[in-house]
């Protein structure tokens, strides 16, 4: 039954019992059968579908060309996710037919205004899937058609530096593996590993930190761990920015939930202030200037650039300082205590873990508040490892 480990056990049997009664035993396709040869209302109902089919599929061109659009865009992220997950390079035929859908998506996107169920941002995880496909099982392939390598990464600069507009509904929790950020987290990395000190390369890493979905945070991060003793102290610099950006998002996060803040230019200035923040911490990134030390959490805020903002949010904001959901996805890489590279590694995940805990234990120690599922969870990994 869905949803039953939230239901009693009272529910979850009268559940079953009602699943194990005779008619619910008939399949459904087998009692329509039964019932269009017994029943003249239901013949006659079968009967009106099957001429409404007919008219469906006696549109006209453009109503058809407009579902195998829409067919086109609904489908090919989830063949490129689907390629990702079986980890393996396609056929030759394969490759080529994915090229021309490609192309396809891109008239599209180009013509956008002429698509209008297409959305930009839909559009954008159908390009991006199909190029982290291509740079992901087959850089040798690109390698061969110089201009379409270079269509590739100039696509990929340009959604990283002009995102497409949010979808409506959507929400940075989304666990979605879909969206074009997620697809393009994929990548980045494998393009960084190739050209470390390559600033062009560097300044789309740093960009790559300030994306919207934390599953796509999560994704790049795990990815840029897989060579963390290749980048070194690069990886470390990664992380500082995470904590940086951390912190400032949850400010983001306080200004947009907070209805009545009194003061609108305050508002203006601290998104003015912090879109200059945001370019100053990617190029201190890029020129290795961010310290590559993970110090205490509250050490790596910048409360003096954010002052004015930090005076009209309200007291209780301050309870939770950092946007914890952030840090979550961007450590999920983390390998057991045997696991580490080595022994400076081993450390630093110790240290995580027990300003983790600080940072659950203060807030509930001033006020004696309930705390998330989350931070259960946290309690559990934390006893269970003996960190």
């Amino acid at each position: 039954m869905i949803g039953s480990l939230f239901e009693s056990k009272i529910i979850i049997e009268l559940a079953y019992t009602f699943n194990q009664l005779e008619h619910r035993k008939k399949d459904l396709y087998h009692l329509a059968c039964e019932l269009c040869l017994t029943s003249s209302n239901i013949r006659d109902s079968f009967e009106d579908i099957r001429l409404q089919w007919e008219k469906r599929l006696s549109m006209n061109s453009e109503e058809i060309q407009t579902a195998e659009i829409n067919m086109l865009i609904l489908g090919f992220p989830l063949r490129c996710r689907e390629i990702f997950k079986k980890d393996k390079c396609l056929e030759m035929d394969e490759l080529d037919l994915l090229w021309q859908k490609l192309q396809q998506i891109e008239f599209i996107y180009i013509h956008k205004d002429q698509y209008l169920q297409c959305s930009v941002n839909q559009l954008a995880a159908c390009i991006l899937g199909g190029i982290s496909v291509f740079i992901k099982f087959h850089q040798s392939w690109l390698d061969t058609y110089s201009e379409r390598k270079q269509w590739c990464l100039n696509y990929i600069k340009n959604f990283i530096f002009e995102p497409p507009p949010l979808k409506q509904f959507d929400f940075p929790k989304s666990i979605r593996d879909l969206h074009w950020d997620c697809f393009l987290a994929e990548i980045l990395p494998l393009i960084w590993r190739e050209n470390i000190d390559d600033k062009n390369i560097r300044e789309l890493i740093a960009s790559m930190v300030f994306t919207y979905h934390y599953n796509a945070v999560n994704i790049f991060f795990c990815r840029c761990s897989e060579f963390r003793v290749l980048v070194g102290e690069d990886f470390t610099r990664l992380r500082r920015l995470l904590f940086e950006w951390a912190f400032v998002r949850n400010r983001i996060i306080s200004v947009e939930q907070i209805q009545d803040l009194p003061d609108q230019k305050v508002i203006d200035k601290f998104f003015e202030d912090l879109n200059k923040w945001i370019e100053k911490r990617i190029k201190a990134f890029v020129d290795k200037k961010i310290e590559p030390i993970i110090k205490s959490w509250s050490f790596m805020d910048q409360p003096q650039i954010f002052r004015a903002i930090d005076k009209v949010l309200p007291q209780w904001r301050q309870k939770h300082f950092l946007d914890f959901s952030l840090i979550e996805a961007g450590h999920s890489w983390f390998p057991n205590l045997d696991k580490t590279v080595n022994d400076e590694e081993r450390c630093e995940i110790i240290f995580f873990w027990q300003e983790a805990l600080a940072y659950i234990i203060k807030p509930i120690s001033e006020s004696q508040e309930k705390i998330s599922f989350i931070e259960r969870v946290l309690f559990h990994v934390v006893t269970k490892n003996g960190y």
